[in-house]
């Protein structure tokens, strides 16, 4: 399933030892270069080379472009989240509300089988009463699916009352009703109280700081993934320094296709790295159709 791909994917690399032929090695001014592949899961492979002119490990390169595919697969992740949230978004209020607590549930389902499992152990109950939050693991799986599956729906809701506005006082009220209901039913029998309240307001005051926080970091100033295809371009072609002057001056893979000489020469690339990029382009057949597009 594509939805999985970034989950599954698995980088094997290994090393292939063997020479080129001589007349290869003639052709390439020199002896044979080890290589490194580099198979991506459902995303193909790509062979570096290992050593350089020099015969020396070039490992900073293998590092380079594993980086560069891994991006490449962090973009098409963003793109199917995208897809899919706007797959939701056009769906009946009962659909979103599940699909976006769903992952919620996952979380607490998840902490009340750890915090189950460390509840057993004397030697853990020792640093923390892992027992208050449930005698069984069954009781704390429901008392976290309570606690996270409560918030997600909290958050769902309120942005559905107000337009989709999502903000610190909407995500410290939906933890504020998490924490009581959390607190009530770790009794038994149920039972609100003081001591509910003051669980739901400690957990409003730490998600409320928790989401400025990251609010404040979430977003970096320039996506680096706008240029993977350019980055493993120049670093094939040995121009990996001329990287900054394509960021500099916006040239992202999507302009690829529409690059001209004076366009790569009013960036501050020479003639001779210009004439190669513009013969790289023009070699590769999805650059060509999106430039005849």
């Amino acid at each position: 399933m594509a939805s999985l791909s970034l989950l599954n994917c698995l980088v094997r690399v290994w090393f292939c030892f063997a020479s080129p032929k001589k007349e290869n090695q003639k052709q390439r001014g020199g002896g044979g270069r080890r290589r490194v592949r580099v198979l991506m899961e459902g995303g193909g492979s790509v062979t570096l080379p290992l050593h350089n002119k020099n015969n020396n490990l070039n490992f900073k390169s293998v590092c380079t472009q594993v980086q560069t595919k891994w991006g490449e697969l962090e973009k098409g992740w963003e793109e199917l989240e995208k897809g899919f949230h706007g797959w939701v978004s056009k769906q009946p209020w009962v659909v979103q509300a599940a699909a976006f607590t769903a992952p919620y549930l996952v979380q607490g389902v998840a902490a009340g089988l750890i915090y189950g499992s460390l509840a057993q152990s004397e030697l853990a109950n020792c640093f923390f009463p892992f027992q208050y939050f449930g005698s069984t693991r069954l009781l704390q799986v429901r008392n976290f699916s309570i606690l996270r599956g409560t918030d997600g729906a909290m958050v769902c809701t309120l942005k559905k009352l107000r337009g989709g506005r999502d903000d610190t006082p909407a995500r410290a009220l939906a933890a504020f009703t998490s924490g009581y209901l959390f607190q009530m039913f770790t009794k038994t029998p149920p039972c609100g109280g003081p001591d509910a309240i003051v669980a739901g307001l400690i957990l409003a005051v730490c998600h409320g700081l928790l989401y400025q926080v990251e609010q404040g970091s979430s977003q970096p100033p320039v996506k680096d993934t706008c240029f993977t295809r350019t980055r493993c371009m120049l670093l094939n072609l040995g121009f990996q320094n001329y990287e900054n002057n394509f960021k500099k001056n916006l040239l992202t893979d999507d302009v690829l296709p529409l690059l001209n000489k004076s366009d790569l020469e009013e960036a501050g690339i020479p003639l001779g790295p210009t004439l190669q990029i513009l013969n790289h382009i023009k070699r590769e057949p999805d650059l060509l159709k999106k430039r005849e597009s």
